[in-house]
């Protein structure tokens, strides 16, 4: 076992950052996800697996929620109120069982593709392997971290601080991406190379037609696009319902750095926010709620296209390399050796799901393109059925009476969180390679049913009875994001 300076140097320093915006390990660990090549150890016994330094953190919050009898109560409250952590609970069982059951059942029935620290992705008969043991961890870690959130949550018995929390996230990710883009602008390089820690290949000081690929504090532009998407959906969510001025930069600043990412990952996601947002601003419209909100950024629409167009008739040409950027990395994409590779994964993932009559070949046996392809090939169709389900609360929203300022609160955190846990599904689904949907799903989920606990209880809960936690969360600053 190798301990990174570095990785605990970021750890402290986020351990302050939590304290300076009043809840020191919540937020810590939501700003640690942005730090996706940073490791805080490497374990040698494990293969050289580098567990990030988010996974800290979210020990840290799980063993809170153990031993703060207030949170303690809440997390165990909440399978009384709702059927999420049922279904948590239940895939985390079932993830456990076929990583353990399903590679030795079909041991050499099928083949599957794995990543090898010295050839990379490679193609190999199915086996027991470290990945069945490393992802099902983090899986567990996820599943454990929904339940202490929901528990946190609801001890406090307030919103704001997780809300802080994800704008904090969102903001250290768009800090990174800015380092990033300035720092290959003036020729300096990546100079973020000393955070990156992780045991894994690096693909963060490289270009693609002419552009540099932004890359923030991940290990690749498509990773940063898979977490900057969510933090772009939750800041612009929080900015429409809330009016929160950092919110709307934050939002602003996320999207042009998707913009300038070079990531196809990033232009497919936009595309389809984009189109959400269009559909939202169209039913509010329809009937008769025009927000301002809404009006600016049809304004401001209105105003990138007006700009787009006049440069094209001043010069033909001026757009062209950003209409090559565009053709390489989204029209001509599957066409690209990159593409076909990717392809050809997702091809062997559903062969194997056929060879193991739906059954399965267990959780992290393989490696596909796409995170839906990959929940099918692994978890066979109970986990398939179990994961939908999970995904049920994205297909409506929940209001609250406009006269009551904690349920209005909740339900404002709510719409942003569901936005964000959209948005962190369609990043899986466009290149997640793992059935792990990740801690920032886990998360978002968890937020959102501790929303719904308060707004559509089973049973009625009563905010001002919560008992706040005294060392899990420091007191309340005096003012406030927004």
């Amino acid at each position: 076992m190798q301990i990174s300076v570095i990785g605990v140097a970021i750890v402290l320093a986020l351990f302050l950052l939590g304290r300076l915006v009043g809840s020191t390990l919540i937020v810590a660990m939501m700003a640690s996800l942005a730090f996706g090549s940073t490791a805080i150890v490497t374990l040698s016994a494990l293969g050289g697996a580098s567990p990030l330094v988010y996974v800290g953190f979210s020990a840290l919050v799980c063993a809170g929620a153990v031993f703060e009898p207030a949170t303690r109560r809440h997390a165990l409250a909440c399978f009384q109120s709702r059927w999420e952590p049922w279904v948590v609970v239940a895939l985390a069982v079932y993830a456990c069982a076929s990583a353990l059951i399903m590679p030795r059942l079909f041991a050499g029935q099928t083949n599957v593709f794995v990543t090898s620290r010295d050839i990379g992705v490679v193609e190999v008969a199915l086996t027991p392997g470290n990945g069945n043991l490393t992802q099902t961890c983090y899986f567990l870690l996820g599943s454990m971290t929904f339940l202490a959130v929901i528990g946190f949550v609801g001890a406090e018995g307030r919103f704001s601080v997780l809300r802080r929390a994800f704008l904090t996230w969102a903001a250290v990710d768009a800090a990174g991406g800015l380092i990033d883009i300035v720092g290959k602008t003036i020729g300096a390089g990546d100079l973020l190379a000393p955070v990156r820690t992780a045991s894994y290949a690096l693909l963060t000081d490289v270009e693609h037609e002419g552009f540099s690929r932004i890359a923030g504090a991940y290990s690749e532009a498509s990773a940063f696009a898979i977490g900057s998407l969510p933090a772009l959906a939750f800041a612009l969510t929080d900015w429409r319902r809330t009016g929160s001025r950092f919110s709307g930069g934050l939002a602003a600043i996320l999207l042009a750095l998707l913009v300038l990412s070079t990531s196809s990952t990033a232009y497919a996601g936009l595309t389809v926010l984009g189109i959400v947002l269009v559909v939202q601003m169209a039913r509010s419209l329809a009937v008769g709620r025009v927000r301002t909100k809404d009006a600016l950024i049809l304004i401001g629409g209105a105003a990138a296209v007006t700009v787009v167009v006049g440069l094209m008739v001043w010069d033909p040409h001026t757009l062209d390399a950003a209409t090559n950027l565009f053709q390489g990395t989204v029209v001509d994409k599957l066409q690209s050796e990159s593409g076909r590779e990717r392809s050809h994964w997702n091809e062997r993932s559903l062969v194997s799901f056929m060879d193991t009559n739906g059954i399965g070949v267990g959780f992290g046996s393989s490696r596909a393109s796409n995170w839906l392809v990959a929940v099918v090939s692994q978890l066979g169709l109970v986990g398939s059925l179990l994961q939908v389900i999970l995904l049920l609360p994205l297909l409506h929203a929940v209001r609250a009476p406009q006269d009551r300022a904690p349920q209005t609160q909740a339900a404002d955190l709510h719409a942003s969180l569901r936005s964000c846990l959209f948005a962190c599904v369609l990043g899986g689904v466009i290149s997640g390679g793992t059935p792990d949907p990740g801690l920032l799903f886990f998360c978002a989920l968890a937020g959102m049913t501790a929303c719904r606990m308060v707004l559509a209880p089973r049973r009625p809960i009563r905010l001002e009875t919560a008992v706040r936690p005294r060392w899990l969360m420091p007191p309340r600053p005096l003012h406030d994001v927004g």
